[in-house]
């Protein structure tokens, strides 16, 4: 079959199958870069983990009691490892295969909301993008790393009910969003944002809409065991803290992050290891691009786009909520710490580049 033949088919078949494309896209593509990561064994925060949830009552798991790290995370920690320890047992592939789906869920979700916004070509652009970034090989390959996957598969959920007008079942997911880790106190932030420059309410309209996100947030803040003293007390410095960047390192890396050129290029197997599998993992997520490009937002069954500009200003607000976690006191910097932010930073990149096809696909087989 010619190839611009064959292009055109998948076109045409992406508007009327788009997730199971994505699905089938991504599932390739993490099985190539991180399939080896389900033979990883258990690693240092793991066994604290395991350790703790031998032996408790369903009811224990909730208590803000022994809280490793000062963090009180007990959805995505306690409950998580509790649930799958009496499951599998200490066989670690199956921990493994969860975190796996939870990014398959996140991904999707993530492409049906910029969807949702930008359009399909967006969706692909930034969905492509992100799954590029080596910023997932500590929540993929740790084990432990399932606390961020947990919140983030939360905060999509919650950004899906907020633009379906679903404002209970929105508060129930933030507050398990929060429960799965701490960076999520910014999705009231971004939900204002989002019914702001999106919507187009009024700032007023926005924070009474959202305001039982913002009370939710408070009484969360109140009750939760040390945030207090990591902001005003003795857990603002940790031993996390004491290699602490700048704030003008912390922002260029975290810039830097978004294309992979956060860290030194010195590949654990090799240039040539590194290359092939590069090279075959980019071509995957640029097939999702140049596929994807030109579907017609009525093909796939949802609204038109917004203007690309009121997608941009949310993208940006989003991402700049995102990495202001990454400049408060008591942690130190990992690149995954703003992937929040990292999801907004996309957004805008897949909605600028979702007319010019060349850019795109060079984009995310650069990252790749």
């Amino acid at each position: 079959m010619n190839p611009r033949r064959l292009i055109g088919t998948l076109r045409s078949s992406t508007g009327r199958a788009a997730v199971p494309l994505l699905i089938i896209l991504l599932g390739a593509y993490l099985a190539l870069v991180y399939g080896r990561g389900l033979h990883l064994s258990f690693l240092n925060d793991d066994y604290v983990f395991l350790d703790k949830v031998r032996g408790l009552s369903f009811s224990e798991l909730w208590k803000p009691e022994g809280l490793f790290f000062n963090w009180y995370r007990p959805w995505s920690r306690e409950l998580h490892f509790w649930v799958l320890r009496n499951v599998a047992g200490l066989r670690e592939w199956p921990f493994h295969l969860v975190s796996f789906g939870l990014w398959m869920a996140t991904m999707v979700l993530y492409f049906l909301f910029v969807r949702r916004l930008s359009g399909p070509s967006a969706a692909a652009i930034a969905t492509g993008g992100l799954a590029g970034l080596a910023l997932w090989s500590a929540p993929l390959l740790w084990i432990s790393g399932a606390q961020d996957l947990w919140m983030l598969l939360f905060a999509l959920l919650f950004l899906h009910a907020l633009a379906r007008g679903r404002n209970g079942l929105g508060s129930l997911f933030l507050l398990l969003a929060l429960l799965s880790k701490e960076a999520a106190a910014i999705l009231p932030a971004v939900a204002f944002c989002f019914l702001w420059r999106i919507e187009g309410c009024s700032p007023l309209q926005a924070l009474r809409r959202t305001a039982w996100n913002w009370a939710l947030l408070i009484v969360w803040f109140v009750v939760h065991p040390t945030l207090m003293d990591r902001f005003f007390g003795p857990l603002q410095h940790s031993l996390e803290t004491e290699g602490r960047l700048g704030p003008g390192s912390t922002m260029l890396m975290t810039l830097l992050a978004q294309l992979n050129l956060d860290g030194r290029f010195d590949p654990d197997g090799g240039w040539g290891f590194a290359l092939m599998r590069g090279l075959t993992s980019a071509v995957i997520l640029a097939i999702l691009v140049i596929v994807t490009h030109g579907v017609s937002p009525r093909a796939t069954s949802v609204e038109e786009p917004r203007r690309a500009g009121a997608v941009i200003a949310f993208g940006l607000l989003w991402t700049a909520a995102g990495w202001a976690i990454l400049f408060l006191p008591s942690i130190g910097w990992h690149s995954y710490y703003g992937v929040l932010g990292s999801l907004g930073c996309w957004l805008v990149i897949g909605t600028a580049l979702r007319r010019r096809l060349g850019v795109a696909v060079a984009v995310v087989l650069v990252v790749a």
